[in-house]
C-alpha cells in the first residue's frame, strides 16, 4: 500500500520560521526536537545504530497520522542537522521534514498501511526489531485510546 501524499492537504504546514524563532531555550537540538517543533506529536522513532542511517517516525497532527523517514550522516558535509549554522539552516530542515512526511490519515488507515508495509525492504536490517518494537507499542496504546 503506498501513501496517499493527497491527504497531506488536510494537514496545514506550520510556519517553520515561526516555529524556529518560538523555540524554548531548553530546546533539544535533535532532529526529534525539529519534529516537535513542527507541533507534531511523536508516537514511535527508531533511529539506525549506526554512525549514519536513516530515522523513522509516526507522527500525529490532531487526528491524521503520518509516516517520516530521513536520512542523517556524520559530519557537517553529510548531515544537514550538524551543519546547520544560521537561523535560516534551521528553517529549511524544519521544511526538510515536513515535506517528508508521508501523510496516511486516520487510525485506520495507519493500521492498515502497518500491515501492508514491508519493514524489512524499508529499513536495515538491525533496525527493524526497535522499530518494530515501537511502531507495535504506539499502535497498541493508540488502538486503546481509539
Amino acid at each position: 500500500m503506498s501513501l496517499n501524499r493527497n491527504q497531506s492537504r488536510t494537514v496545514h504546514a506550520p510556519d517553520f520560521a515561526a516555529a524556529w524563532s518560538g523555540r524554548s531555550q531548553n530546546f533539544d537540538d535533535s532532529y526529534r526536537g525539529h519534529v516537535e517543533l513542527l507541533g507534531l506529536q511523536i508516537e514511535a522513532w527508531a533511529d539506525d545504530q549506526d554512525y549514519e542511517g536513516d530515522s523513522f517516525a509516526i507522527v500525529r497532527s490532531g487526528e491524521q497520522f503520518g509516516f517520516l523517514r530521513f536520512g542523517w550522516g556524520s559530519c557537517s558535509g553529510c548531515d544537514a542537522l550538524a551543519g546547520a549554522e544560521t537561523d535560516q539552516d534551521h528553517v529549511e530542515i524544519l521544511q526538510m521534514l515536513w515535506n517528508g512526511i508521508e501523510w496516511t490519515g486516520g487510525l485506520e488507515e495507519l493500521l492498515r498501511f502497518s500491515e501492508s508495509a514491508d519493514w524489512e525492504n524499508k529499513l536495515m536490517s538491525e533496525t527493524v526489531g526497535p522499530w518494530l518494537t515501537a511502531f507495535d507499542a504506539a499502535l497498541t496504546r493508540l488502538g486503546s485510546v481509539a
